[in-house]
């Protein structure tokens, strides 16, 4: 991610004709990055952990997003939250994708922590792009980076 993230500063750096300060860096990665909702936005999600005998985990996902503009409902299942929502976006006008690297990571300590993720996505027309989110919720961290991913 560490390339995709320096040629953006360094392009803003370009326009503004001048080194960058750090605390103008965080914030440009801010809003590129965890607040960017210009394409897509999750209005609503809820997922729920469905038990079988086979040892297999299923979660099934609903929710509201909104697409350029538009209200769209959605609802998949998969192994875990953040894959019943990747099932769910298929379903979707949103670009076809698949999610190529993930890292996540804690920051904080005791209840006072919360995740990171990271998340690398490969498109249908085999652009790469790079997503992150925060979150207290582990898992809605990792939809939030593929979100982030998508709106760049």
């Amino acid at each position: 991610m560490q390339p995709a993230i320096g040629d953006l500063i360094k392009a803003e750096s370009d326009k503004a004709q001048r080194e960058l300060q750090p605390e103008e860096i965080l914030n440009f990665f801010e809003k590129q990055f965890i607040q960017n909702r210009s394409v897509l936005e999750v209005v609503d999600f809820a997922s729920t952990q469905v038990e079988n005998h086979a040892k297999e985990e299923n979660v099934t996902v609903r929710g509201v997003i909104k697409f350029n503009g538009e209200q769209i409902s959605i609802g998949g299942a998969g192994n875990g939250p953040l894959d019943g929502f990747v099932a769910a976006l298929r379903e979707t006008p949103v670009a076809k994708f698949n999610i190529t690297a993930f890292h996540e990571h804690s920051v904080g300590e005791g209840s006072d922590t919360h995740a990171v993720a990271y998340v690398q996505i490969t498109k249908e027309d085999g652009s790469v792009k790079w997503g992150v989110g925060t979150s207290s919720n582990v898992g809605r961290a990792g939809i939030s980076a593929v979100v982030s991913a998508l709106n760049q």
